[in-house]
């Protein structure tokens, strides 16, 4: 007779000769290899990119790491795969000066001055390879572009910053998501614009840095004070740094 599925889910023995998964030895150590010449890629791109500029071809970053073209494509699938590379990258050396910088002991606003100073001072090493990320920020095929990957992360970082101050201050934390966004946003224009002016009548960075200061700190102190609130910028940034305004007055 034809077979009928009754719907009743039978019970599989297993195989008598089924082993355990093992991962591969050989597997894992070409994994590594693989991310390790990948890193290798990456840094032979930053160097094409200081010698060539942000308008470097993918066989100019195989010359350097002495590579031909095609051999360049094994390890990354296009050129948005390489722009996202080289955003990591800067991401992880923008984090290493963020961190030999930050002292929970000064002041917020000289906390402000030395994080925009180590992150101005990145740019002002690496022009070119600031202006290729930025250059290359449009979103391809559905990817959010790193630039915008990365802005966003520190603006989750300034959210999660703000949001203790004004938890203790006993007020909604969420008017510190558009003010974080904004800020960030606001950098990034600075950072454009900085990049785009002839070397020689470029601002210097110090100058730079005391411009955005005083506008990231008067936004943030413009929108506190909306609502009814006041910054101290000069309290330590291990301290309590928003108060009521009229706490403040008395």
């Amino acid at each position: 007779m034809p077979f009928v599925d009754s719907g009743v889910k039978r019970p599989v023995r297993a195989s008598a000769t089924a082993k355990p998964t093992v991962t591969d030895g050989r597997t894992e150590r070409w994994r590594a290899h693989r991310v390790s010449r990948r890193r290798e890629l990456v840094d032979a791109a930053l160097t094409a990119l200081a010698e060539h500029g942000p308008e470097v071809r993918m066989e100019q970053i195989a010359a350097v790491a002495g590579i031909g073209k095609p051999m360049l494509y094994r390890h990354f699938a296009d050129k948005a795969d390489l722009v996202d590379a080289v955003g990591q990258r800067a991401s992880e050396l923008l984090i290493e000066r963020l961190t030999g910088a930050f002292d929970p002991s000064v002041s917020v606003r000289e906390a402000l001055r030395r994080g925009l100073d180590a992150y101005l001072g990145l740019v002002e090493d690496n022009p070119n390879t600031v202006r290729f990320l930025m250059e290359n920020a449009s979103p391809t095929n559905g990817r959010v572009s790193v630039i915008l990957e990365n802005a966003r992360t520190i603006a989750r970082l300034f959210v999660a910053f703000a949001s203790v101050d004004l938890k203790a201050a006993d007020v909604p934390t969420d008017g510190a998501e558009p003010l974080a966004h904004a800020l960030v946003g606001a950098l990034l224009g600075g950072t454009d614009w900085w990049l785009l002016m002839p070397d020689e009548s470029r601002m210097s960075r110090a100058r730079l840095v005391e411009h955005l200061s005083v506008t990231l700190l008067g936004a943030t102190d413009a929108t506190l004070r909306a609502a009814g609130l006041v910054l101290d910028p000069d309290a330590p940034v291990n301290a309590a740094h928003i108060s009521h305004l009229g706490q403040r007055n008395e």
